[in-house]
């Protein structure tokens, strides 16, 4: 069962998220993946940042204004990665 928030599209609002995020922090990559591709069973927004400790406040502005659920936001490596779903 797909979330339909104001007559938008899980996919339309993953796109959007994207894009704040490309545009408000430096990232390594930002990808987005259907249902198909990405390992839940909704469309994914993969974000990973170039800041390792933490996740700054703007991306989680930008996931939230698009209602987007928050699986996981922690360091990984030498970056910070951050996992939501549509």
């Amino acid at each position: 069962m797909s979330r339909c928030i104001a007559g938008t599209t899980a996919q339309a609002r993953l796109g959007r998220a994207a894009r704040s995020v490309r545009l408000c922090t430096p990232t390594t990559a930002v990808d987005e993946l259907d249902a198909s591709e990405g390992a839940h069973p909704e469309p994914t927004l993969e974000i990973v940042l170039h800041e390792r400790d933490r996740c700054p406040d703007e991306v989680l502005r930008a996931l939230m204004t698009e209602s987007l659920d928050i699986l996981r936001a922690q360091p990984r490596g030498p970056h910070y990665v951050v996992v939501a779903t549509a």
